[in-house]
């Protein structure tokens, strides 16, 4: 019976353990599942820290690279004031500041791209530490980025392989950095390499100052360049011809008969008396009643160019006289009509759109006469003195590609911002080659307007300030003592007078005393103020028993006594039916065979009104 007992919880304690051991199984796989997804879940989110961490750094370098090269710019610039020299022949310097292997690694280019890469990834300008520069390297960038690991528990690896400094366009250069980054978690979760990662920055030169302006003023005249557009042209209306009497262009300052001269006999001794430095100068406003009849006046001569004394150009309110009676050889323009805000003389009122200024006695003023083939323009226009001209913007310089083949001399395009460091007064072909390599950009060089004024003043205690009093304003052109012709919107003051070269007076669409740009092109849509173009009276608009005219500006005549086609008709909104003309006082009516709608003894006959009895 004991034994028997005994066998009974022998089984009995089997079957409870069989029964508990698959729960003990159960919880002991389902805990290591626990465990092993916790820890795949922290390795992730380590990677992905790590991840996140080299994307920052590649982020941080291009902005950081964009920075460095403003700055070496800055600097380059200071060396030239301090210097004076241009770094056209400067070779990259590799020292230890570097933090490369000087013995594999290599810069190519020289001049100005070369001082500033060593700027950049040395801190040094002649292999000597520039202080300016201090924490402004690539090296110093790299030892923060590796210090940041270092707080993440991370061990970053980063090498410079090269360095490349390109033109990127006209107003930014670039500098292409190649490096190599490793990365690791200190527990060896995960690990990040890759050999070359290439960045790309974009260097403003906009607010630096320009270094040829340094290096012809020996640092005296300093000019900043700044993307900008400047109107060299003029488009306020100050009178037109309202005959179409006019030929000629030519700018100067206004001479006022009714104000200054007042006779016959005043304006010989004026003409005879005044010189020609200031005679030529001037534009003469007639405006007493009739004009001035020549009848072989003595005063003829101030209106012959070939004339030793002779005017610059003469206005007359009055369409006969002046303009059409005496042999005069110097531009001129008639029938404008009374141009100043004073009581009229007879001239009576400027045709509209033609009065959008009053002149006075000494402004600067603008004849402009085209005789186009089709298209008429005769105009008078307001300018202004050659001091007022604004110098202060730079322009992207494309002579080469859009205004020499219009010109019978060719130039080529200003300098970009590297030449200008150099010292080149022209585009160098290497920097246009790498910046179409890196970027497909040609159109790399800048151009501005010199302030010959303030040449002048300083060359008056710095004599080896250049002045070119002959020479086009535009500025690497001029410090060449290129010559240059007088823009006719600008006058003379303090005897100078804003100049340039052929194809700039085409790319900054101004007229000169050697080219003229202005056009009558017809049609061109637009019908303007003084043009005489027929075929821009589409631009005008269209009233009912009304043609519109393009004479000087938008006009129009009025249809009588027959239809207007298209519209006073069913397919305009005259009058209703099929069967309208205009009548004699230029309003639609119902024209019917029968006679009605005609009035004053006419008859309808075949949409025109005839007189009575004429209609077959």
């Amino acid at each position: 019976m004991k034994i028997k007992g005994n066998k009974k919880g022998f089984l009995l304690t089997v079957a409870t353990l069989l029964l508990i051991l698959p729960l003990i199984l159960l919880v002991s796989y389902y805990s290591g599942i626990s465990e092993t997804s916790t820890d795949d879940a922290m390795g992730k989110m380590r990677c992905d820290e790590l991840h996140y961490f080299v994307e920052d750094a590649k982020r941080d370098m291009g902005r950081s690279v964009t920075i460095f090269g403003r700055r070496a710019a800055i600097y380059a610039i200071g060396e030239l004031v301090e210097s004076g020299n241009p770094l056209e022949e400067y070779v990259f310097t590799c020292t230890s500041s570097c933090d490369v292997d000087c013995n594999t690694f290599s810069f190519d280019d020289i001049g100005a791209e070369a001082a500033i890469a060593e700027l950049t990834l040395c801190g040094t300008l002649f292999g000597e530490n520039v202080t300016y520069m201090a924490n402004h390297t690539i090296p110093n960038w790299i030892r923060k980025i590796e210090g940041h690991a270092v707080e993440r528990h991370f061990i970053a690896d980063l090498n410079v392989s090269g360095i490349k400094v390109v033109p990127l366009d006209a107003w930014h250069f670039a500098l292409i950095v190649d490096y190599m980054i490793k990365v690791r978690d200190e527990e060896g979760m995960c690990y990040y390499s890759e050999n070359i990662i290439r960045t790309t920055s974009n260097s403003s030169i906009t607010g630096l100052e320009d270094p040829l302006y340094i290096l012809h003023t020996e640092g005296h005249v300093l000019k900043y360049i700044i993307n900008c557009s400047a109107e060299f042209k003029t488009d306020i209306i100050a009178g037109c011809s309202k005959s179409g009497v006019g030929e000629g262009i030519v700018s100067g300052d206004s001479l006022a008969y009714w104000s200054n001269i007042g006779n016959v006999a005043a304006l010989i001794t004026y003409c005879d008396t005044t010189p020609q430095s200031i005679l030529g100068t001037q534009i003469l406003i007639l405006d007493s009643a009739g004009g001035i009849v020549c009848n072989g006046g003595a005063w003829q001569s101030c209106l012959n160019a070939s004339s030793p004394k002779h005017l610059a150009g003469v206005i007359d309110y009055f369409p006969a006289n002046t303009c059409a009676d005496c042999p005069n050889t110097i531009p001129r323009i008639c029938d404008t009509g009374e141009m100043d805000n004073q009581l009229p003389f007879g001239g009576g009122a400027r045709a509209p759109g033609c009065d959008m200024a009053n002149i006075s006695n000494g402004d600067c003023l603008m004849i402009l006469n085209i005789n186009d083939s089709g298209c008429e323009l005769h105009q008078v226009l307001m300018g202004y003195k050659s001091n007022e001209t604004n110098t202060s913007c730079y322009y992207v310089s494309d002579i080469e590609e859009n205004y020499n083949t219009q010109c019978p001399v060719n130039y080529s395009n200003g300098p970009s911002f590297f030449d200008r460091l150099d010292g080149n007064m022209h585009l160098s072909e290497r920097y246009v080659d790498q910046s179409l390599e890196y970027f497909n950009n040609s159109l790399i060089g800048i151009e501005t307007h010199v302030n010959i004024y303030d040449l002048k003043k300083y060359s008056a205690m710095y004599p080896n300030i250049p002045v070119h009093s002959t020479a086009t304003w535009v500025d690497y052109l001029y410090w060449q003592n290129v010559s240059g012709c007088s823009v006719t919107t600008s006058c003379e003051s303090l005897g100078e007078q804003f100049k340039l070269n052929c194809p700039h007076s085409y790319k900054y669409e101004v007229d000169t005393s050697c080219s003229n740009v202005s056009r009558c092109t017809c049609p061109d849509g637009v019908c303007e103020v003084g043009e005489n173009c027929p075929g821009d009276v589409t631009d005008c608009i269209n009233n009912i028993c009304y043609d519109p005219t393009c004479v000087n500006g938008c006009g129009e005549t009025p249809v009588s006594d027959a239809e207007d086609l298209g519209e006073c008709d069913f397919t305009g909104i005259g009058c209703i039916g099929p069967m309208c003309i205009c009548n004699t006082t230029s309003s639609c009516v119902l024209c019917l065979d029968t006679g009605d709608g005609c009035t004053l003894d006419n008859e309808c006959c075949s949409r025109n009104c005839l007189p009575a009895g004429k209609c077959q």
